[in-house]
């Protein structure tokens, strides 16, 4: 059940983007969610940068949600879903 708690945590967080936004004031220390919206602009976009930032983006996520799909569907099994 820990490791699913895990799991889902990390997925939560990871994509966190309000607070890494009005906290981070220097370019080093932002997420990557954060970076993927600086590469739009206001008028004009690159959408082919924006696409292959985001695909590398959702890279660690499915990683993560493959190692831990086992527990995470024994989790959800054992809570009771008939």
């Amino acid at each position: 059940m820990l490791a699913a708690l895990a799991v889902l945590l990390f997925l939560a967080n990871r994509n966190s983007f309000l607070w890494p936004l009005a906290v981070a004031q220097d370019e080093s220390l932002r997420v990557v969610q954060v970076g993927i919206a600086s590469l739009q602009g206001q008028y004009a976009s690159k959408q082919h940068y924006v696409v292959a930032a985001a695909m590398l983006a959702a890279v660690p996520t499915v990683l993560v949600f493959l190692l831990g799909q086992r527990w995470l569907v024994a989790s959800l099994k054992t809570t009771g879903l008939r």
